[in-house]
């Protein structure tokens, strides 16, 4: 072979030709390939070297040979080297018996950058560190840089809610991630500025990719995990894979009982008409969600670079699901008491699913041009019971009834064809298509709030091109996507104008990157738009109190966002800084209900935000010591004067944590993480300080097999949302809350065989199921 390197890239291409080649496959004594066995060909006549090569990850090799009979020579470590005549051709396969020797220990001390800066954004490997024993896949992304963690649900910090793929499959439930153990995961990229053949939507990608596992056979992962708190949770996984070639079979079932508690003191003041109405709320909440997940489908590997699978997964919420919250409330008026309410609210015959998704992909080489293509069907089911109760001396007694209903289907698809034009200049080109449609009821049986019926049809036609260009130490990509969306909006199956809407856009990327001698430094810009999700558009409106309801608001518009993102990296140290521009910025705000004394919590669009944002990373390697240092500012300009509040809302985030892991020998690692963070302002609400201390310590057996996993969460019960505060013209509200975030996590997982699937697809539509 010849091994040439320029820049970045290192290109490998096979120089010698012949007419005959060498074939065979290289295994042990239990059938699994042996990878990177060295093949030597001798003359039959003299032993001179002829040709040579090694074995693949499946064990086989390919090695010209112009001689009719050559002496093969196959060698490695940890096995008998054997010598034997063949002819040229198909030889089949060889055993390797084990030759196992005791020598002297050798240590070798070294480190590397575990994040690394790549174009859209950065890179942490996670095989070969100790991120590769902290648990699963969500406890992994707990210990990335920038990306926040709160109820299992992730922020990819000033970059909002990411998009999450696997192995190039988009994730629908974050549940998803504790399927997978962190020994399997191989590295962990966080995109802060998608490119073109991104959804217009997604501010923020999160790449998985696990090990690509080998050999034939049934493999699989148990997994058992219990969260003793207030409120326990508990998850059961069993994952399967059975491989014979190129075909795989696999199948995942998972029962998840998740625990939800929640206490709350809410203080408001109302300003309806010419009277201010104060309330004191003490509210406890309580939850149990018993859901069952499956997901079975099937891949086959065509040849070494075409590929094609299916998938179908399904979602339950069990009846023995509970949810329950109940209230007292005090009521003053202009200073006056006016009277006391206790509320109970039993949403116990609520229900969720089945939800289905079903997915599609071929992923293949045709000569120079390499195509992806993802079809997706998703259907979600939802129903809202409400079944409530409002008590007083002083007021008339209540009895709230009331059904939501929804129902969301969708249809996908995507293609995305890629074409290398030399070795410096790469082209990609796509489309992509999304049809949704979103049916919600409401009825309210006592008539407190009008009920609806509203059903939304969108249609979303993309096209995006992009290029790559090396040029020595640097690297430029430019993108272009068009989005043409038409939402026709329907109430009780008449259609409204008003409320419809019809969008074409035209969204760039661009970003230039250099590198030399372990500096990286990479700017970006962005154009990106944020469409109100279904429920936030939706006519359904909420009872919650006799003075509060909350709802959507079908007149919503889309965000337009632009963002500039400058990143540097440099050995262990990471810096990055950024600007968004947010056009059109949707907001939560409060207006009085159909003249009433009632207030209506929903969404408005106003004009504009801005926001700042710069963070810093240092992950040094000290020995035994693994630190990661980070520190988050976060500043948004908004002049909330304008719109009429007293308050100017311009209080910056800073966010200081340091996750510390120790490794110890015989596969021991403890680890010690806190995170604090000043109050500050977002949007129209202002958040208090909070802090958390994590203590966690994993032990490995069974040459790593068997993985325990003991952790304590939030340790000081510090981590509680103090002192949040909500501002709009009619509505203030202060809200103490004592959350569920304390308690004692056990993990027991445990890995058998090694044969992984090789799924490759991405899905389609899939902004669009974050939004349904």
């Amino acid at each position: 072979i010849r091994m040439t390197v320029d820049g970045d890239n290192i290109f490998v291409e096979c120089v010698q030709k012949e007419n005959t080649k060498l074939i065979g496959e290289v295994i042990d004594k239990r059938g699994q390939p042996i990878v990177y066995a060295n093949i030597s060909l001798l003359s039959a006549k003299d032993s001179t070297f002829i040709n040579g090569g090694v074995s693949n990850l499946a064990g086989k090799f390919v090695i010209p040979c112009g001689a009719k009979h050559a002496l093969v020579k196959v060698s490695c470590i940890g096995y008998k080297t054997i010598l034997r005549a063949f002819d040229a051709g198909d030889i089949g396969k060889i055993i390797m018996a084990e030759d196992m020797q005791v020598i002297k220990g050798v240590i070798v001390n070294g480190s590397r950058p575990s994040t690394r800066l790549i174009s859209e954004g950065y890179t942490t490997q996670v095989s070969g560190t100790l991120l590769a024993n902290v648990g699963d896949a969500q406890d992994v992304l707990k210990e990335i840089p920038r990306i926040h963690e709160n109820n299992d649900e992730y922020t990819v910090f000033g970059k909002g809610t990411p998009l999450i793929y696997i192995n190039g499959k988009k994730i629908t439930d974050n549940s998803d991630l504790k399927r997978i153990t962190s020994q399997e995961v191989k590295s962990v990229d966080v995109i802060t500025s998608p490119g073109a053949q991104y959804d217009a939507e997604a501010r923020s990608v999160i790449k998985i990719k696990t090990i690509r596992q080998q050999g034939n056979g049934l493999s699989g992962n148990l997994l058992a995990s219990a969260n003793f708190s207030r409120k326990n949770s508990f998850n059961q996984l069993i994952s399967l894979n059975w491989r014979h070639n190129g075909l795989d079979l696999f199948g995942t079932f998972n029962a998840i009982s998740r625990g939800w508690w929640n206490d709350q003191v809410v203080i408001s003041q109302k300003y309806i008409a010419k009277d201010r109405v104060d309330m004191t709320q003490a509210t406890s909440m309580r939850s149990r969600r018993n859901i069952l997940t499956g997901k079975w489908g099937f891949n086959y590997q065509l040849n070494d670079n075409n590929s094609l699978g299916v998938t179908y997964s399904v979602s339950k919420m069990l009846p023995s699901s509970k949810g329950f919250g109940h209230q007292n409330y005090t009521v003053y008026t202009n200073g006056t008491y006016t009277g006391a309410v206790k509320y109970y609210d039993n949403e116990s015959a609520s229900s969720d699913g089945p939800n289905h998704e079903l997915n599609a992909y071929y992923s293949g080489i045709i000569g120079r041009l390499h195509l992806d293509f993802n079809g997706t069907l998703y259907w979600k089911k939802n129903i809202t019971i409400q079944d409530a109760t409002e008590q007083s001396a002083e007021f008339d007694n209540r009895a709230i009834n009331a059904d939501a209903t929804s129902h969301n289907k969708m249809a996908a698809a995507k293609i995305v064809a890629t074409y290398p034009i030399g070795r410096k200049i790469s082209l990609n080109a796509g489309t992509e298509y999304t049809n949704t449609i979103s049916r919600s009821v409401y009825v309210n049986q006592q008539n407190f709030i009008t009920s609806s019926d509203d059903n939304i049809k969108e249609r979303n036609i993309a096209a995006f091109a992009g290029m790559d260009i090396q040029c020595g130490n640097y690297k430029f990509n430019g993108g272009l996507r068009y989005e043409h969306v038409k939402s026709d909006y329907y109430s009780y199956d008449v259609f409204q104008n008003d409320a419809s809407r019809k969008y074409n856009n035209l969204f760039p990327s661009i970003s230039a990157t250099y590198s030399d001698n372990g500096l990286n430094t990479s700017l970006n810009f962005t154009e990106k738009t944020q469409r109100p999700n279904y429920n936030q558009l939706s006519g359904f409106i909420r009872y919650d109190d006799r003075y509060t309801y909350e709802g959507g608001n079908p007149l919503l518009r889309p965000m337009k966002i632009y963002n500039i993102e400058w990143n540097l990296q440099y050995s262990w140290l990471t810096l990055s800084a950024d600007y968004t521009y947010d056009k059109d910025q949707v907001m939560y705000t409060s207006s009085i209900y159909n003249n009433s004394d009632i207030i209506l919590a929903s969404y408005c669009n106003i004009d504009h935000r801005q926001n700042l944002a710069f963070s810093a990373t240092a992950s040094p390697v000290l020995g035994f010591w693994h630190p990661v240092f980070e520190m988050d500012f976060l500043k948004q300009l908004l002049d909330a004067k304008q719109y009429g509040l007293g308050v100017t809302l311009q209080k910056p985030q800073w966010d200081f944590s340091v996750n510390n892991r120790f490794a110890f020998k015989h596969n021991w690692t403890v680890e010690c993480n806190y995170e604090y963070s000043t109050s500050y302002n977002d949007r129209f609400d202002h958040f208090g300080k909070y802090s958390e201390l994590d203590l966690g310590i994993t032990k490995l057996f069974f040459k790593t097999q068997l993985m325990t996993r003991l952790e304590v969460t939030d340790v000081l019960n510090t981590n509680k949302e103090d002192n949040f505060n909500y501002y709009s013209t009619c509505y203030n509200f202060q809200k103490y809350v004592t959350p569920n975030y304390r308690g004692i996590r056990l993990t027991i997982s445990y890995r058998f065989n090694n044969a992984g699937s090789k799924y490759k697809g991405t899905g389609a539509g899939n902004e669009e199921k974050k939004r349904l």
